[in-house]
């Protein structure tokens, strides 16, 4: 949620349904990687899934990552509004 400040923990293994700050390279060099705060569904040696908390309407609720675009993936261990 826009506002909330996160801590990470990289060394937490991630398992499905946590929250996660899930970072993907993008194509162009002005924005080399974008960052998502997600709940993770699933990683395979080809795509990360992810579900989004509050899509627009319309919108899939699940989304995919090519996994040979995918930087990192921490599990999100504390949440707090600032």
């Amino acid at each position: 949620m826009a506002g909330e400040t996160v801590w990470l923990n990289p060394q937490e293994p991630v398992r499905a349904n946590d929250d996660v700050v899930a970072q993907i390279l993008q194509n162009g060099d002005d924005q080399p990687v974008e960052s998502y705060i997600k709940q993770f569904v699933s990683r395979s040696s080809k795509v990360l899934r992810l579900r989004q908390h509050n899509p627009e309407e319309g919108e899939s609720k699940e989304l995919e990552f090519d996994n040979e675009k995918v930087f990192s993936v921490h599990k999100i261990v504390f949440h707090a509004t600032v």
